[in-house]
């Protein structure tokens, strides 16, 4: 198990010494939102050399304007001034429901990440985190994504079979009809 990644409400932050080099990348593309440059720097290069596809965000309004349909998940501190990370939960759900977005806190506030879940984060991260469990959850968000993108994938081919099928089964009532009508 790796050290935990010592995430402070203020200041500088230490990556941890044991991390991989060579990572392998990963599908998917996140966006990382935070008000502290420092807390997003570390957090975006602690995933890129993870091998995760980061772009970061300096703020809920960044974050929103950055937000597209190529973004998979989204990392965001609750706390922020301006726009809160409740706020930009609310908004990312509105506009791109299909998004994962994990939040994180500095404080363990139960009610917060009660609220943040029942509004549609998928999870909620207290910080300082562990690494291991930041890359653990950040990975079941994207496996969830790929499911639910899978999953629409064949939605669409069934219903594309059905169609096919149906226009099938239209003309062979039709032939009926006029065989019927015929005789």
């Amino acid at each position: 198990m790796s050290a935990p990644l010592t995430v402070p409400t203020r200041g500088k932050l230490a990556l941890p010494a044991a991390l991989s080099a060579g990572a392998e990348k990963h599908a998917g593309r996140m966006l990382i939102v935070d008000d502290e440059l420092a807390v997003l720097d570390t957090l975006a290069r602690l995933l890129e050399r993870e091998g995760y596809a980061c772009d970061p965000a300096n703020g809920a309004p960044a974050a929103l304007a950055k937000l597209t349909d190529a973004v998979d998940l989204v990392l965001a501190d609750i706390r922020m001034p301006g726009m809160d990370g409740i706020a930009l939960l609310t908004r990312i759900m509105a506009e791109k429901p299909e998004t994962a977005v994990v939040i994180m806190s500095g404080s363990s506030d139960i009610a917060a990440a009660v609220e943040a879940m029942r509004l549609g984060a998928y999870d909620y991260l207290t910080k300082p985190f562990n690494t291991e469990d930041l890359f653990v959850r950040i990975q079941r968000a994207f496996e969830r994504q790929r499911l639910i993108r899978e999953n629409r994938q064949y939605q669409r081919k069934l219903e594309g079979i059905v169609e096919q099928q149906w226009g099938k089964l239209s003309l062979a009532i039709n032939e009926l009809r006029q065989t019927y009508h015929a005789t």
